[in-house]
């Protein structure tokens, strides 16, 4: 999600109000995600593509955190001494300052970067610049190097620099359009960030950059910087997407849904809670499109296969002519022979002959017994394919037309389609059902898995017992869904699913899945559990095994928390 500068501005004086004076209690990162915690906040920093700053309000913020062991060691007990914006670009300078058991002061910074749509963070060193702790996978920041900040010093901020000196910049240029010259030269500006001051301004892109034009901008961006210092956030609607924003979206049709958050934080929170909540539900409704579409290939393949046989029962009356000039003419078949041409005696003529392929290994009786069993099975069928064809083309009827009406559907219509597909036995694997081919319901396995939902929005199920452990483990879990185990203890066995992802899991998904692996044993009172996971596929049960006893290959390790996450609904 991307961050304008008017939003970090207002974000970072949120920050200062919040944190400035404050100690760092603890701090801890699953992940690239950076947790802080102080007496009375927490602050998130979700250093990845999309990843958000903000502070935690409610419950989240009183929640212990367990100190990490890495470089985020150097932060507890750290004082924040100081918050702002570090130059002309979107770059949250947090000040630190440390007192040793001698009382010697040492000083560090955290510079949290919220550009192209990314967030990172470096943790340096004040005396050296050296970067202690990185986190956001970006080249120029990594632990050892020493820190740069990017830096729009050639940029204008409208509401802090004077409007004549940006006139006489653009004028001394080669810059002929608006749009040109706002994007090199004002500070910070995203794209819906632009499509605001030129609505605001009343001007477009590819005007001419004459200096009534120029101020119109640069008033309307004045207003912009004025109004971000309210410190309230905005999460709006636009293009299938929630995004957030210190600035009121003047530029919105009346009626876009817009909420007015109390805080930059709180809009961001809302933000991310509800495009996951949509990027989930598309997810699951790209799963019921595959769903649709295997099915249907599924039917038009044996409907394929149900004419192919009903094209075969014309052969019948042949099979059995043949049985019975075998068995009229049995004396005159020799031993092991594999063709010969009989009298038709069916010929009203008695001149007609018939040539017959015959088994060698079976003799002239045995022969003549499998053509006029084949002839009885194909006339079997004459009576029931018909109406399984028929059946078979109504449900390949429906299907395609679900699988049209699904595109353009609303939840309640996709839920309903989900709803048919069930009650047809039709689950998948990631549901847990079994899936029917006769188009009669199939009862999945019984049982009630523990649900979480890792912060990146994959699924964790956790079995409650050892029944359920073994129905979880070798029924309902996909091949490539992730098995966790705690190391050691007996305990719950956890399922990480794939959902119809391709890509594989974060560091973070599987630290959390792993957590709630170590949590739901017997060591979840130690501070640390070696858990042990592995694909699904790579998990058996051993012969004659007791409910829960599994055996597993290709296994990897990993020492977390035990740590529970949070739940979609109220099934734990």
């Amino acid at each position: 999600m991307a961050y304008d500068y008017y939003t970090v501005w207002a974000l970072a004086a949120e920050l200062r109000e919040a944190l400035l004076g404050r100690a760092i209690s603890a701090a801890n990162t699953r992940g690239d995600v950076l947790f802080m915690q102080s007496e009375s906040c927490a602050l998130l920093a979700e250093c990845r593509r999309e990843g958000t700053l903000r502070l935690l309000s409610g419950e989240r913020k009183q929640a212990p955190v367990a100190q990490g062991e890495g470089a985020e060691r150097y932060l507890a007990g750290a004082r924040i001494i100081d918050v702002c914006v570090s130059g002309r670009d979107r770059v949250i300078h947090i000040r630190l300052e440390r007192e040793n058991q001698r009382g010697d002061r040492s000083y560090g910074a955290l510079f949290f970067e919220l550009l192209n749509n990314r967030v990172a963070c470096a943790l340096t060193s004040d005396r050296t610049g050296e970067i202690l702790g990185a986190w956001g996978g970006q080249e120029r920041i990594r632990a050892g190097q020493v820190y740069v900040a990017p830096r729009g010093s050639n940029r204008f901020l409208p509401g802090v620099d004077a409007e004549r000196t940006f006139i006489e910049n653009v004028s001394g240029s080669d810059l002929a359009k608006l749009g040109e010259t706002c994007r090199r030269l004002l500070v910070g500006l995203d794209r819906q960030q632009m499509e605001e001051v030129f609505y605001r301004s009343g001007l477009e892109p590819e005007m001419e950059c004459n200096r009534a034009n120029l101020r119109a901008i640069w008033g309307a961006g004045e207003s912009m910087f004025q109004e971000a210092q309210e410190r309230v956030g905005y999460a709006y609607f636009l293009k299938s997407r929630w995004h957030f924003s210190g600035v009121l979206p003047q530029r919105l049709f009346q009626g876009e849904p817009i909420e007015k958050a109390a805080s930059i934080s709180a809009a961001v929170s809302y933000t991310t809670r509800e495009n996951g909540q949509a990027e989930r539900a598309r997810r699951q409704r790209e799963g019921l499109h595959q769903l649709l579409r295997r099915e249907l290939k599924s039917s038009r393949k044996k409907l394929t296969a149900l004419r192919a046989d009903l094209k075969e029962v014309e052969k019948a009356s042949e099979w059995e002519r043949k049985g019975h000039i075998i068995l009229a003419q049995i004396d005159a078949i020799p031993i092991a022979c594999e063709e010969i041409e009989l009298q038709d005696v069916f010929d009203p003529a008695g001149i007609g002959t018939c040539l017959v392929k015959l088994n060698p290994q079976l003799a002239a009786a045995e022969n003549a017994a499998n053509f006029l069993k084949k002839a009885q099975k194909l006339q079997r069928r004459e009576k029931l394919l018909p109406q399984r064809i028929e059946r078979e083309e109504l449900f390949e009827k429906e299907l395609a037309d679900r699988e049209s009406r699904l595109a353009n559907s609303t939840d309640e219509e996709a839920r309903e389609i989900e709803e048919w597909l069930e009650n047809r036995g039709i689950k998948g694997k990631k549901s847990g059902g079994m899936p029917s081919r006769n188009g009669k319901r199939q009862d999945g396995p019984n049982a009630h898995p523990r649900q979480y939902i890792t912060r990146d929005g994959w699924t964790v199920l956790a079995g409650r017992n050892n029944k359920e452990n073994d129905i979880l483990t070798h029924k309902m879990a996909a091949q490539n869904d992730i098995w966790f185990h705690a190391h050691g203890y007996p305990g719950s066995h956890v399922i990480l699913r794939r959902d119809g992802r391709k890509e594989e899991p974060s560091k973070q998904s599987i630290e959390d899945a792993a957590g709630v692996a170590a949590f739901w044993s017997k060591g979840k009172s130690a501070k640390k559990v070696s858990v042990v996971y592995t694909l699904a596929k790579y998990v058996s049960k051993p012969k004659g095994g007791a409910p829960g006893q599994a055996i597993m290959k290709r296994e990897k390790t990993i020492i977390v928390e035990p740590n529970v996450l949070s739940t979609p609904n109220s099934n734990t």
